[in-house]
């Protein structure tokens, strides 16, 4: 039962700043950092199953082998009175930059992630992942974001400097980050996010116009390097979505060969048919490498 005008003892949420034996000195470097969608949580103790699945769901995006990292929290603002007399009004909110060197590509997909308020944030170091507690204690999440923001892309200058995409991350507020953060040791975890990239972002197209028939013929290559070619490691059924006028067409066979696949649907396509086609959904290949695509659409003669 909550009481009226109850509001807490100052004095019951002091610790004690004394150390044990073996705690944690460092995180280590800032290597990384995922995007989630507002909400998505792991359970207290995350797990490669879970963090693979909210990749495929769309619900995580990895941002990992950076440039260079740097920690740009402002410092606590205070009140100073006419005697100097300080009193702290609030505190710096965690901000940092975060630079990448990975291409016109790379920059343009980080730009789509722009806004404000619509990520929580995983922090990945060197020794392991940074996560916030939930209010209840019986998960974590990300830390919620108040902007990401994309600076202008700056190409190659000389010698001296690299093709940089540059990243602007400003939490919310702070106390979460400061007192209610949970982190987990690569080791503890027995995986290393680090290591899991990203969905690659793919284009799909038809080989040759679609015609009234049970099959298409299709083609998936890389947007940002079309000689690229990945239509041969989608050979499932489930690996394609096919809408016919708005209603799923089930593909019941593919034939891959490294140039196209070639889609057998569960119903014949006829005359004025509109067609749109993609992956479905995120699709892991046999590497767990992630692959996400477009839509395309065509409209029988």
């Amino acid at each position: 039962m909550i009481e009226i005008n109850a509001f807490g003892n100052c004095q019951a949420s002091i610790e004690g700043v004394g150390l044990g034996s073996c705690y944690l000195k460092t995180f280590g470097q800032l290597k990384g950092f995922t995007n989630n969608v507002i909400g998505a949580k792991f359970s207290v103790t995350p797990t490669e199953a879970l963090y693979r699945t909210m990749i495929t769901e769309g619900k995580l995006y990895s941002f990992t082998n950076r440039l260079s990292a740097e920690v740009v929290t402002p410092d606590n603002v205070y009140f100073e009175s006419s005697d100097k007399l300080k009193i702290k009004t609030h505190d710096g909110i965690p901000e940092f930059n975060i630079t990448f060197s990975k291409g016109p590509g790379f920059y343009t997909k980080a730009k789509s992630h722009e806004g404000n308020n619509i990520w929580e944030h995983n922090f990945l170091y060197e020794k392991g992942i940074l996560l916030a507690q939930s209010l209840d204690g019986l998960s974590v999440q990300g830390f919620r974001s108040q902007m990401f923001d994309v600076a202008p892309y700056k190409g190659q200058s000389g010698t001296d400097t690299p093709e940089e995409t540059m990243i602007t991350i400003q939490l919310r507020e702070s106390d979460t980050f400061n007192t209610k953060w949970a982190f987990y040791t690569w080791e503890d975890l027995g995986f290393n996010a680090l290591d899991i990239e990203s969905a690659i972002e793919s284009e799909i197209s038809y080989v040759t116009a679609p015609v009234a028939g049970s099959s298409l013929t299709v083609s998936v290559v890389d947007k940002y390097n079309k000689s690229v070619n990945y239509s041969a490691l989608f050979d499932g059924v489930t690996d394609f979505k096919v809408l016919v006028n708005g209603v799923e067409n089930v593909v019941t066979a593919v034939t891959a060969t490294d140039e196209q696949a070639i889609l057998t649907l569960t119903d014949a396509l006829v005359s004025t048919d509109v067609v749109k086609t993609s992956l479905n959904g995120t699709i892991a290949d046999d590497e767990l490498k992630y692959y996400k695509s477009n839509t395309v659409t065509a409209t029988l003669a």
